[in-house]
């Protein structure tokens, strides 16, 4: 699937490699209009983010693992400006936070926690130490979950902080 930003969200199926990120959206129809891209996830909720030329890349497994993200699911989501990035992040984080079976205490304790440091972002509150100690959840969380959810949300986490930076709180 395509869906987000674009003016035609659709099911479509490709050959691995024939086609690219950006062609993806075109396909869709484009970048809704009047709005700048912010990225591209490729796979979806669990993928980290694509930014700038990195969506040339071709959509196959070697490409996106190369630019530290994955294929997933398939579902490519579009980002525009029209949501602030936190709301996108918070967003993401909380679904895997509703999803943890708690069984471990990097997931139960740490999702909620960067759930609540990222709806006070949302409020205008952050400051760039709350980035930090969202960057420090996610190397409590690398390596130390039972399952792949925490793994998996503490990745795009810090992907979203790297690449986006003090942006994140920009409301």
């Amino acid at each position: 699937t395509i869906s987000g930003a674009v003016n035609q969200p659709k099911v479509c199926e490709f050959e691995l490699g024939k086609i690219t990120f950006r062609q993806l959206m075109e396909y869709a129809g484009g970048l809704r209009e009047g709005s700048k891209l912010v990225g591209i996830v490729p796979g979806g909720l669990s993928a980290p983010i694509l930014v700038g030329d990195e969506i040339d890349i071709p959509a196959t497994y070697e490409d996106c693992s190369a630019k530290n993200t994955m294929l997933g699911s398939g579902a490519v989501i579009v980002i525009d400006d029209r949501i602030p990035l936190v709301k996108i992040i918070r967003r993401s984080i909380q679904f895997f936070a509703f999803e943890s079976c708690g069984w471990c205490t990097p997931c139960r304790d740490g999702l909620p926690w960067a759930t609540r440091i990222l709806r006070k972002i949302e409020m205008g509150k952050g400051e760039k130490k709350d980035l930090d100690i969202l960057y420090e959840i996610c190397n409590y969380m690398k390596n130390k979950t039972f399952c792949a959810l925490g793994e998996g949300a503490q990745w795009i986490l810090r992907v979203y902080i790297e690449k986006f930076g003090e942006k994140i709180l920009e409301v």
